[in-house]
């Protein structure tokens, strides 16, 4: 088990699809798909039923889910922690825009 794993499912879990996480994570469908067999097999069962309009939760995935999530927070307050340590500013930033800014504006 990977923490790219538990992103991997953080984000499957949000976007329902594999599809649409591997977009979000700049990874390919079949990377997703790979990532969270490995995670099923490491725990011993489904985290989710898939079909063909996309995915969603198993009853195991839904208890281990926020399990994940606070590892991930956890691991992104440790990195801020140890960036405040170092004497760098680091954080996360988000911009919204619409597509047509984004596309003209923003660097890939």
């Amino acid at each position: 088990m990977t923490n790219f794993s538990y992103e991997v499912f953080s984000e499957v879990a949000r976007q329902k699809t594999f599809i649409a996480a591997a977009k979000q994570l700049q990874v390919t469908p079949s990377a997703i798909s790979h990532s969270i067999n490995s995670l099923e097999k490491d725990l011993g069962f489904s985290l989710f039923v898939r079909s063909r309009s996309g995915v969603r939760l198993t009853p195991n995935g839904q208890r281990v889910l926020p399990l994940i999530q606070d590892i991930l927070n956890a691991e992104a307050t440790l990195n801020e922690e140890a960036a405040l340590i170092n004497g760098l500013n680091k954080g996360r930033v988000r911009i919204g825009a619409f597509s047509s800014v984004c596309i003209n504006w923003l660097p890939d």
